[in-house]
């Protein structure tokens, strides 16, 4: 999932990975489906949040369903006149999992592709038989939590699961890396987290403030020049594991960087936090 998580951060979508997680704590779930508005403590995502539809698809699909819902990825195909890649791309999203697991529709929506052709043609199905016959449906391996986030981040940029962070802390914590509420100021520590935002002031005297997000909050961390040029190629990446000496001054509570490496599905990396 690294490199999901690394493209998320790279296109801006960081951000919604953390909102995501903020609504997690506070009590909220966020949803994945046909739909676009807050609807009591559930924040749904916009189909045009996902990569791959505009606007104007997301009207076009909304539209169709209030005249009447799809019942299945067969219906949808017929009647939604968008292109391929768009029901692809809801598809991969998890916009269509009231029609099952996602590779499960996208398998389905490929057999329609080539016995139908383009979507939203709405050609009748002879004596309103289906396209699809159970010989169809192949029985394809679900998609593992790591696979599932990397989907999300691709395509949307949050996930609606738990922090991708959260998918990883057995390794992580087997690698001697803490959760970020469980550091002790005062010591030296390693952490891990997706990279929320990293800044470089021009009065900062050539210091890079990044602040990694996990499951249990966030962190600034502190990496003074020397640091950055050492390890900027790794510093770059979209999720980092982090050594350094924990501060605390009155309500801000930081790291010190001493170094760091890109933060790998595994939960690994490439250097050792203890050395």
């Amino acid at each position: 999932a690294t490199r999901g998580l690394a493209s998320a951060s790279a296109r801006g979508f960081s951000v919604g990975v953390s909102q995501a997680a903020a609504s997690g704590r506070e009590g909220r779930r966020w949803r994945r489906g046909f739909a676009g508005q807050r609807e009591g403590l559930a924040i749904r995502t916009p189909l045009s949040a996902v990569a791959g539809v505009g606007l104007p698809d997301a009207d076009t699909l909304l539209l169709e369903r209030a005249a009447r819902p799809f019942t299945s990825p067969e219906d949808l195909y017929r009647r939604a006149r968008v292109t391929r890649d768009v029901l692809w791309a809801l598809a991969e999203a998890g916009a269509l999992s009231s029609f099952g697991p996602r590779r499960d529709v996208l398998w389905q929506l490929g057999v329609l592709e080539r016995r139908l052709g383009a979507p939203g043609l709405d050609v009748p199905a002879l004596l309103d038989a289906s396209s699809l016959s159970p010989l169809d449906l192949a029985e394809l391996p679900a998609l593992t939590l790591l696979e599932e986030t990397e989907w999300d981040l691709r395509r949307v940029g949050a996930t609606t699961g738990p922090h991708p962070i959260a998918r990883l802390r057995p390794e992580l914590t087997a690698a001697g890396v803490q959760p970020i509420e469980r550091i002790t100021p005062g010591r030296v520590a390693a952490v891990a987290g997706l990279v929320i935002a990293r800044q470089r002031p021009p009065t900062a005297k050539g210091i890079v403030f990044i602040t990694l997000e996990d499951e249990t909050g966030r962190l600034q961390c502190i990496t003074h020049p020397p640091v950055w040029e050492a390890h900027q190629k790794e510093l770059r990446a979209g999720a980092l594991i982090l050594r350094g000496e924990v501060r605390r001054e009155g309500a801000w509570r930081g790291l010190i960087v001493h170094a760091g490496w890109p933060l790998t599905a595994s939960g690994g990396q490439g250097g050792d936090p203890h050395a």
